[in-house]
């Protein structure tokens, strides 16, 4: 039984093996080959050396499912007329959101960025992995537009001109079903996650999370659907409290394969919810625990996940995702914890 398969069984709601666990790395492959973050992407994306790093660090930690590129926010933000930073040992950040200014919006929102390199590294990895499930990894809708406008100024125009702020999401809902379009022709990947940040009901809102979040989502699992792949998807937001027990349940109704919860949500109420509807996905946090350790509490933290969810249709994953400068010592600990563990 393959890794890959014990992955994609919870998705499809028929759970085989052991719990499979998923860090989902976005940049920490680049600690385990000790490289810079700009030999990555600086000029033209490093498809080759991108995939090498995603693979060295899972040949270290022994995790189950693997994103397969090491990846950025802001991939087509340069093309936007935005500029991104990547500092020596650090993460890809955006340095000047490009539609900042609304001008920018209507000048450039044509452009288009070329994923093929990206998509090339996908391949590599899944070509070099055929036991692992490969993950693409995208920005939900409220996500991605903050990327290309800044939070700040998006939170304002869903207050003041949420036509405007529309305009954005929608565009860049398109370009994600682009990018999607491009994994799935290619058979890239496997399932595509949605990391969804900034799609937190807490923070925009309930009724702008219903409004736009699930509006466009139901459209891009539509889509993801089609093409016969699973999603996962990854809002942050404590779905556990009593306020958003109905939006939870409207999120699962989209049709999700899986909800991975956040920081401060109770598991056990989310797994109420998710329990015969959809796989339920979550565990340590990386900030609290993993970041900082030390082994008893990593383990402890798994430990207690596992108990709980053991014999749920359950995929072991941290908080959110992982980035350069966690210890990759601490992330093996923590799969070593969840690999061992016995019910007792």
């Amino acid at each position: 039984m393959t890794s890959k398969e014990q992955v994609i069984s919870r998705l499809a709601l028929s759970p085989i093996g052991p719990t499979p666990v998923f860090p989902r790395d976005l940049t920490l492959g680049l600690d385990a080959l000790n490289i810079s973050t700009g030999e990555i992407f600086k000029n033209e994306y490093n498809a080759d050396l991108a995939a090498k790093a995603v693979l060295a660090l899972q040949k270290t930690t022994h995790h189950d499912a693997v994103i397969g590129c090491i990846h950025s926010a802001g991939f087509d933000v340069e093309s936007f007329g935005g500029e991104m930073g990547y500092p020596e040992r650090g993460i890809p950040h955006v340095q000047r959101h490009p539609f900042s200014s609304p001008d920018n919006f209507y000048k450039f929102k044509e452009r288009k960025y070329d994923y093929s390199q990206v998509v090339r590294s996908y391949n590599i990895v899944k070509s070099n992995s055929s036991d692992l499930a490969v993950f693409g990894n995208l920005e939900a809708p409220v996500t991605r537009a903050g990327i290309y406008r800044g939070l700040e100024n998006l939170m304002m125009d869903l207050n003041l001109d949420q036509t405007f702020a529309r305009e954005i999401v929608e565009l860049g809902v398109e370009r994600a079903t682009e990018y999607i379009e491009k994994l799935a022709k290619n058979q890239s990947v496997d399932a595509i996650f949605f990391a969804a940040a900034s799609d937190n009901p807490d923070m925009i809102g309930p009724e702008t999370y219903e409004s736009i979040t699930l509006k466009y989502m139901y459209q891009l699992i539509k889509k993801i659907h089609d093409f016969g792949l699973p999603v996962v998807f990854h809002p942050h937001g404590n779905f556990s409290s009593d306020e958003l027990s109905s939006t939870l349940d409207k999120t699962i109704d989209l049709g999700i394969d899986g909800f991975q919860f956040a920081e401060q949500n109770d598991h056990n109420v989310i797994l109420q919810h998710t329990k015969n509807r959809c796989c339920i996905l979550g565990g340590i946090n990386v900030t609290d625990s993993l970041l900082l350790g030390p082994d008893r509490r990593i383990i402890n933290d798994c430990n207690r996940y596992m108990n709980d969810l053991y014999n749920e249709n359950y995929i072991f994953m941290c908080s959110c995702s992982l980035h350069r400068g966690i210890s990759i010592k601490n992330v093996k600990t923590m799969v070593d914890a969840v690999k061992s563990f016995k019910l007792t």
